[in-house]
């Protein structure tokens, strides 16, 4: 495998300190909020995704670090209770570009990982070196101990206990082949709840195009499907 965690870091606010990383690593960012409301996005970096629940509001986003000293994203996540980073890297000449798999959400004991309806190709897929899966879950209780309820076929990582609340996020430490299933957790108290499943994939910084020939580079535009 290619693609590596380098660094993790947490903070309960509107911002975050980046963990060890180098140029071209992926940061990939999840902010939180206890209530209705997603927390904002701030400059710079790329929108995954945006829910927005009174039982707890998700904004999901990405930086390509430009420096092994990087600021960008570490701040400006307004209305955010918690702030999540996460370095990841690829082997030489590759970058690492993240996509949303599934999201889920409900108020019950069980926590569920929506599945992978199907291997959808997105942008540079076929072209892959190496993929990988991010799972992040939240709750609105603090007792129900997320870090030790990680999905089968990803590991813990880090997570973070707020006031009235609990963020954690997993991966699977290594290539993934198979379609993502519904995975399901079963958490002590029937609290509101929500989940995310994320792909990397990791792509040749300079990739043939298929058809009018000449070379594409995801770092300098970056396109996802």
């Amino acid at each position: 495998m290619s693609i590596s965690r380098v660094s993790f870091s947490t903070n309960n606010g509107t911002g975050v300190t980046l963990g060890t990383h180098a140029k071209g690593d992926l940061i990939l960012y999840s902010a939180y909020f206890a209530g209705l409301g997603a927390p904002s996005l701030p400059p710079d970096v790329l929108g995954l995704y945006t829910r927005s629940n009174s039982g707890g509001s998700h904004r999901l986003g990405y930086y390509i670090a430009e420096s092994d000293s990087e600021t960008t994203g570490t701040s400006g996540w307004t209305g955010a209770s918690n702030v999540t980073a996460i370095a990841y890297r690829g082997g030489p000449r590759s970058v690492v570009i993240p996509t949303i798999l599934s999201q889920n959400g409900s108020s019950s004991t069980v926590i569920s990982y929506a599945a992978q309806a199907a291997i959808t190709s997105p942008v540079f897929k076929e072209s892959a070196l190496d993929l990988w899966l991010v799972g992040l879950a939240a709750t609105r209780a603090t007792g129900n101990n997320l870090s030790g309820l990680a999905p089968s076929g990803m590991t813990f990582v880090n997570n973070s206990i707020g006031v009235g609340f609990e963020v954690a996020s997993y991966d699977t430490n290594s290539t993934r082949s198979a379609i993502w299933p519904a995975t399901n957790v079963t958490q002590a108290t029937s609290v509101v709840w929500a989940t995310f499943v994320l792909e990397l994939l990791e792509i040749d910084h300079k990739t043939t195009s298929g058809g009018g020939g000449g070379s594409y580079s995801p770092i300098d535009n970056i396109l996802i499907g």
